[in-house]
């Protein structure tokens, strides 16, 4: 019977010390870079800038800031090798919803007439 006891107070110690991290998340920092949606190749000789690379912060209150998210035409997670979507969603509160409670790898994607903002969802960190 102390036995018993002793492996049952040790799994629910065990149980009460596993962070509860996904369902308490509020916040994340994502890193995203901006390149262009069509680039233009009109010339045979091409010299392509590097893409803009910023970091972004993933509130559950204020959203996604300080990304002005008036243009974003649909927020997507594609899979780690780019070939299909995950997710798709239209507004920014679904899929803020998604970025904090999924512990899931894949690839970022806000969609704007112009450009794409892309990150990594394994570069996702939890601020403190």
């Amino acid at each position: 019977m102390n036995k018993l006891l002793t492996i049952l107070s040790l799994a629910l110690l065990a149980l009460v010390a596993m962070p509860v991290d996904a369902a308490t998340r509020t916040k994340r920092t994502i890193t995203l870079k901006k390149v262009p949606r069509q680039p233009k190749d009109k010339d045979g000789f091409i010299y392509k800038v590097p893409s803009i690379a910023f970091t972004c912060y993933v509130d559950k209150d204020s959203g996604i800031q300080p990304l002005d998210i008036s243009e974003i035409e649909s927020y997507e997670i594609w899979d780690c090798t780019d070939t299909a979507p995950i997710a798709v969603f239209e507004n920014e509160t679904d899929f803020v919803d998604y970025i904090l409670n999924e512990d899931a790898y894949g690839i970022i994607k806000l969609v704007t007439p112009a450009y794409l903002y892309v990150g990594n969802m394994d570069n996702l960190s939890s601020l403190p």
